[in-house]
């Protein structure tokens, strides 16, 4: 998909958020003060780099630090597709009725750190309930031939729930579909060799395109070890890191659970998780899935798939003909559009993180993404916002108010 045509800032959020996550728009400079003049030259429409050339900043997390070579034959391809289908497909515990119960621990700057005990149960593909208490925070959540039932009206999710549950859960659910670039490398994780798989979605094939030696900023990331069969760590975004830990496994049915998780974000420990218990689910017909004290929310999960969102910006506190600065943040977005628990998860120059969120915070669009049809349930989501930052045009310079501002 060819980027978006340079949009405003109040226009960004909500074109990202229907776009692929290659959508891209320019930021307008901020609105000049009270007696100021607004009279300002255009400043030229610019070719964006794109995100699969521009690699990460170092993460000791990484464990991709070269040696990354494209998957460019159907047979390659194919083998590629089926190791994560093979490993995915082995921790999968929905093949089964369950009950997991899982507890956490969060560290950090955000209001819903602390500790966390969630339980997740389904009997049959038509029945699912899960509970979670934490901070400031306890929800029961059934729902019931697609329709859900909780105690929580509002909608809103503290952030480090959200990853928990995304943790849990979201790497099943990520489609790699016919856009995707694949990459593919080996190296080693605490002593053991593994196979990491680069997935670039929403690149058109293109024989020319580059790649840098390591992870870009367009690449999630999933890491297997070939002796398993087994996911040793999966990274949505550059600066994210979920590690599974099977030193003493669960072993449910044909399914092997990781007895842990760890969540760590721009080099720190934030979440520590551990299964407490998997076990067969009760039947259906239980009293836990009843819906007494409960109200019909809508149609649908209250928490939704993270909406991804990537600008670009002149600025003049950037040397003139020197490269583009990328900063990757993320935060919780409620179902009325608040951004909150705002986080670094990578960047390339300090200087520009705090631009960057003050940018997140100011894309009025994500407030109005939609109101859902009457019957659907309010979604909040995690947002996760890419910005990359040029260079003010010398001929701008002096003349344009800067977005920095």
């Amino acid at each position: 998909m060819r980027p978006a045509r340079p949009l405003t800032i109040a226009a960004l959020a909500l074109a990202a958020a229907m776009l692929p996550a290659t959508a891209a728009a320019q930021i307008a400079p901020s609105s000049p003060q009270p007696g100021v003049a607004t009279a300002q030259p255009r400043l030229p429409i610019i070719r964006v780099t794109p995100l699969t050339n521009i690699p990460i900043p170092y993460d000791q997390s990484e464990p991709v630090t070269g040696g990354a070579h494209l998957i460019n034959t159907p047979e390659d391809r194919a083998q590629t597709l089926e190791l994560l289908r093979n490993a995915l497909a082995l921790s999968n515990i929905r093949l089964h009725p369950y009950d997991w119960k899982t507890s956490f621990t969060s560290y950090g700057s955000s209001s819903s750190d602390g500790r966390w005990i969630l339980e997740d149960m389904s009997p049959n593909r038509n029945i699912y309930r899960w509970t979670a208490q934490g901070p400031n925070f306890s929800g029961t959540f059934l729902t019931v031939n697609r329709l859900l039932w909780s105690n929580q009206e509002g909608g809103a999710m503290p952030l480090r729930l959200a990853q928990v549950r995304l943790a849990m859960w979201e790497q099943f659910f990520q489609p790699i579909g016919v856009y995707a670039a694949l990459r593919v490398a080996t190296g080693n994780l605490n002593g053991a060799e593994l196979r990491r798989v680069l997935v670039a979605r929403h690149v058109a094939g293109d024989s020319q395109r580059q790649f840098p030696d390591g992870r870009s900023f367009a690449d999630s990331e999933y890491c297997v070890d070939p002796q398993s069969g087994l996911l040793a760590s999966y990274s949505p975004y550059p600066g994210l890191y979920i590690r599974y830990d099977y030193a003493n496994p669960v072993h449910f049915h044909q399914q092997i659970i990781p007895d842990a998780f760890t969540i760590l974000e721009n080099g720190q420990t934030i979440i520590q998780a551990r299964t407490d218990s998997v076990t067969d689910a009760p039947t259906g017909t239980s009293d836990l899935f009843g819906t007494d004290g409960l109200n019909a929310i809508g149609v649908g999960q209250l928490i939704a798939v993270p909406m991804v969102v990537r600008g670009f910006d002149y600025n003049s506190k950037l040397p003139e003909g020197s490269g583009p600065c990328v900063v990757t943040l993320h935060g919780m977005l409620s179902p009325k559009g608040q951004l909150s628990e705002v986080e670094i998860l990578a960047t390339t120059d300090p200087s520009m993180d705090q631009i960057a969120i003050r940018h997140a915070s100011r894309i009025p669009a994500v407030r109005r993404m939609g109101t859902p049809q009457p019957g659907q349930s309010p979604r909040a989501r995690e947002a996760v916002f890419t910005f990359e930052f040029l260079p003010m045009p010398a001929t701008a310079i002096n003349t344009a108010p800067s977005a920095a501002n």
